[in-house]
């Protein structure tokens, strides 16, 4: 399992975090491009990103100039397009919307106006929605590993009399995730590395245990001062399984609510046949008490795109969510068994060389005997279940 550690202890900011994967030895090149399509193409706004090494810290500092027409452009306007855009999950906008809501909802409190009146500048809003994206996609660029962050550091509240804005925000932001005091001066936690640091983690703690592969140092502070953001990228051994061949896959799914139903069996016939693994349906509610059926589906890597293919043109889908999960298969083998009836194939499930687990007669073999001899199907299924018992009980008494 691929992971990476988030070392926030000397602080954290968007433009760190995004130095420290970008110094992971990832495309920059192809980081800028996507950068480009996804926020300046889709939002009209221009940007420069670049990464500069700091000799004295080891570190790589983000440099994000605005251009001058960005700087003018309505903060709350460019916010609101977030709202309108629907997007795949594999899209950065899901994570910046969910980052720009929380900010929102956590100056309304702090203030004490609507959302919609909070004061936001131009800069902070695209350079957080930039920064964000940034991250997303160099995270997607290293195949989305299990994130763990170090507690997010917390300085002392303000003295008497003095203002703390950034300071009550970041703690706003930070809740949810783990927290730890300092009392260091020196340690700066901006509130758009907050807002993107809870939506990436999976847990906070200590180091886990790793077979480290990279390491990435991102700058905080002003040039040759100040702290950094330290990454570490490696993998976790699984254990050996005690039972079954572990499996790693790829699970697809989506709410539909408009299409007829009728076209379900097709679709799922389809799938199939074009190597998903399975694919089924689970009937849900959805928003305003809608019914509707959600469509999952397993499938191996190199099986994604011809699966997404046939899901967008044979359903009424916008859109999936993609996800890996980790699964156990016990070793298959197939037989054939005699009946009374006729030949019928079954499945066998062995937990090892030669300890079986499960027994399945082919259903479609029972159905195919039942309908041709008139015999009941739960007939035959009990006759070439018998039949498989008793020969790998036969099998096993030769060996012993």
């Amino acid at each position: 399992m691929r992971i990476i550690y988030i070392d926030c202890t000397a602080g954290l900011s968007g433009g760190a975090l995004l130095g420290a994967l970008a110094d992971l030895g990832l495309d920059r090149e192809q980081l800028f491009e996507e950068l480009q399509q996804e926020i300046a193409g889709a939002f009209n706004v221009s940007f420069n990103l670049s990464f500069q090494k700091e000799p004295r810290r080891a570190a790589l500092r983000t440099v994000l100039d605005l251009s001058q027409d960005c700087l003018a452009t309505a903060a709350g306007e460019f916010i609101k397009t977030f709202f309108r855009e629907e997007s795949a999950q594999s899209s950065p906008f899901p994570m910046i919307k969910k980052i720009f809501q929380e900010d929102l909802a956590a100056r309304s409190r702090l203030e004490g106006l609507p959302p919609e009146e909070v004061t936001v500048t131009p800069a902070e809003a695209i350079k957080t929605a930039i920064l964000a994206a940034g991250v997303f996609t160099s995270l997607k660029q290293l195949g989305f590993p299990r994130i763990v962050a170090s507690p997010v550091p917390i300085g002392p509240p303000p003295l008497e009399g003095a203002k703390d804005g950034a300071g009550h925000l970041v703690l706003e932001l930070a809740k949810g995730a783990a927290v730890r005091p300092t009392s260091s001066p020196s340690v700066y936690v901006s509130p758009a590395g907050v807002a993107i640091l809870t939506r990436i983690a999976d847990e906070y703690g200590e180091l886990p245990e790793m077979e480290l592969e990279e390491t990435g140092y991102g700058a905080l502070g002003d040039y040759g001062r100040g702290g950094v953001v330290r990454v570490l990228y490696g993998s976790v051994p699984l254990a050996e399984p005690s039972i079954g061949r572990r499996e790693t896959v790829l699970v697809i799914e989506t709410g539909i609510d408009d299409m007829n139903p009728e076209f379900f069996p097709y679709l799922i016939e389809r799938l199939l046949a074009a190597g998903a693994l399975d694919a089924f349906l689970i009937p849900i509610y959805m928003k305003k008490g809608r019914p509707a059926n959600l469509l999952k589906v397993l499938c191996k890597g190199d099986k994604l795109e011809q699966i997404l293919q046939i899901i967008f043109k044979e359903s009424t889908t916008l859109g999936v969510r993609i996800h890996e999960e980790t699964r156990r298969v016990l070793q298959r083998k197939f037989f054939q068994v005699s009946t009374p009836y006729g030949e019928v194939t079954v499945k066998a499930g062995y937990a090892g060389p030669e300890t079986v687990l499960q027994l399945a007669p082919e259903f479609e073999d029972c159905k195919r005997i039942a309908s041709g001899t008139g015999t009941p199907l739960k007939e035959v299924y009990a006759a070439a279940q018998r039949s498989a018992f008793e020969k790998i009980k036969e099998q096993e008494n030769r060996e012993r």
